[in-house]
């Protein structure tokens, strides 16, 4: 029965440091500075933005989810997401740059559900990252930029 016990804590103690590693791989835009990466300006948001297909994960209540947009210089998006890797939806609508420099978006899917908001956009070496607020301790997603 001890040995059974041991391996019981064991197991949980792998377990918490399984969930402890992982939570310390995301990022925040506070580690993007220190780390020498810096936040895009309008001129530069735009630019990457326009003419580009966008690709990452969703994230906040959505973690699942994974999209890939084409923004165009007219400023209209169309694109597909995914949960959990199965296609579930086309993406259609309009983005902006703000004077903070936050890519808007004011999206809809083709089930009717709305996706609005904006984002301020970091780069890092070559990586780019979108985050909701310029705060240090917000997170920051990934985002893949193809032409």
């Amino acid at each position: 029965m001890k040995r059974a016990g041991f391996t019981i804590c064991a197991l949980t103690a792998l377990a918490f440091q399984s969930v402890a590693t992982y939570a310390q791989q995301s990022l925040t835009v506070g580690d993007l500075l220190d780390r020498g990466g810096k936040k895009l300006t309008k001129d530069e948001a735009r630019k990457l933005y326009s003419g580009a297909t966008v690709s990452g994960v969703q994230g906040g209540n959505f973690p699942n989810t994974t999209f890939t947009n084409a923004f165009s210089a007219n400023g209209t998006v169309n694109g597909d997401a995914w949960n959990k890797g199965t296609w579930f939806t086309k993406i259609s609508g309009t983005w902006t740059v703000n004077d903070l420099g936050q890519i808007c978006q004011d999206l809809v899917n083709s089930q009717g559900g709305k996706i609005v908001g904006c984002s301020y956009q970091y780069i890092l070496g070559n990586v780019y990252y979108a985050a909701r607020s310029d705060a240090r301790s917000e997170a920051v997603m990934e985002r893949q930029i193809s032409r």
